[in-house]
């Protein structure tokens, strides 16, 4: 059950939208401070210190475990899970060295941890190397369903369009969350936002019969997304708090409350007290170029030059080019001909239209 958790709140990662960021702020609905604010500072609800014990308690079991194996999937799991809280990168590492001994030393399970490894290319944005994986895994007899939704989100990342079509008609089936959030994806690449919202709608009304918090908090924080997208502002404000209410630490909510408020309300000083809270515990990187764009928008030029060039340094230092390579292909700008090496690379891997305007 606590591996299902983690495996659906990390499943957060494959639908994530893209950043909101370089859209012009217009004033529409204003969401209640009142109504929000005491969600994330009074909250009794500490998914940290939940986190924490799993780790402590598959720790100890593999330490106690001469095999070992029974525990690597769990306390990678684990990890990803605080990845998710914290924003630390390491703990992606720390999951896929735990997969890749499962992979070594798994007699009966070594398809599961690849599809977990796999899982973990995606979240760095090793696209090329999940869905090589996963399409090795298919061919090679690893043919069940779980295998097959996964291949699916590497296709739409590596621009495997008509392989991402194929494998969704094979797997189609409305009464299965699994289906309805690709099926959603899907047509949110096709540009049929209307649709995608429908069958993001039917996941949701799965998740509320299943009473889960995991699959509710995953459905709710990306329909609020394509609410935002379609304009019901309101609609994305309300699925938010319902997550908020699950956890307090949710950053993909938390990031939304901060957009709504900037970009919605105009109201840039609560935005960065929503992120200003965040950093408390999450130290992911991309909270510092949201930070930036709200500080440019007051006319803080000078502070917001200096996130981004953090933000540079940062992700240089800790060797996460890929993962951040879209961010840096835009902020190269006094480095022209390394931005073009790095946006042809990332083309070459995924010929997405939006690696195509980069580059």
């Amino acid at each position: 059950m606590k591996q299902t958790l983690y495996l659906s709140l990390f499943l957060g990662l494959f639908l994530l939208m893209s950043s909101c960021g370089n859209e012009l702020p217009q004033r529409g609905f204003q969401p209640d401070k009142a109504e929000y604010w005491p969600l994330l500072v009074e909250s009794d609800k500490d998914p940290l210190a939940e986190n924490a014990s799993m780790l402590r308690f598959w720790s100890d079991r593999l330490d106690n475990d001469s095999t070992g194996v029974g525990e690597l999937g769990p306390l990678g799991a684990a990890y990803e899970a605080r990845f998710q809280l914290e924003g630390n990168y390491q703990d992606l590492d720390r999951a896929l060295t735990l997969y890749k001994l499962g992979i070594r030393y798994s007699a009966h399970h070594k398809d599961q941890f690849v599809r977990h490894a796999a899982r973990v290319a995606i979240s760095q944005h090793d696209f090329q190397t999940a869905y090589a994986s996963l399409d090795s895994l298919l061919i090679s007899g690893g043919q069940n369903r779980q295998t097959r939704l996964q291949l699916f989100d590497a296709a739409m990342e590596v621009a495997q369009y008509a392989t991402a079509d194929s494998l969704l008609m094979v797997l189609e089936d409305p009464g299965d969350f699994n289906y309805l959030i690709r099926a959603a994806k899907w047509n949110d690449h096709r540009g049929d936002l209307e649709t995608a919202i429908r069958y993001m709608e039917q996941a949701k009304q799965l998740a509320e019969a299943k009473d889960s918090p995991p699959l509710l908090q995953w459905v709710n924080s990306n329909l609020a997304t394509f609410y935002g997208h379609a304009g019901r502002l309101e609609e994305s404000y309300r699925l938010n708090l319902e997550v908020l209410k699950l956890n307090p630490r949710h950053v993909q909510s938390l990031k939304q409350m901060a957009w709504l408020e900037y970009a919605s309300a105009l109201n840039p000083e609560a935005a960065l007290e929503i992120l200003d809270h965040t950093e408390q515990v999450y130290k992911g990187l991309d909270l510092l170029l949201l930070k930036a764009d709200i500080l440019e928008f007051q006319g803080n030029l000078v502070e917001a030059g200096e996130l981004r060039k953090t933000f540079i340094d940062k992700v240089e230092r800790q060797a996460l080019t890929q993962l951040f390579a879209n961010d840096l292909i835009l902020l190269w700008s006094e480095r022209t001909a390394q931005a073009q090496a790095l946006a042809r690379s990332q083309y070459d891997q995924r010929p997405t239209q939006i690696q195509a305007s980069l580059l």
